[in-house]
């Protein structure tokens, strides 16, 4: 079994949702030009 901390889901979700943000920051910002 794979056994994942809690530590480590934590800073897989912020990963992610650091990504997801800037990757709207970076569509906005295109979209504006």
């Amino acid at each position: 079994m794979l056994v994942i901390q809690p530590g480590a889901i934590l800073i897989i979700r912020c990963a992610y949702f650091t990504d997801n943000f800037w990757g709207r920051v970076e569509l906005f910002s295109g979209m504006l030009g």
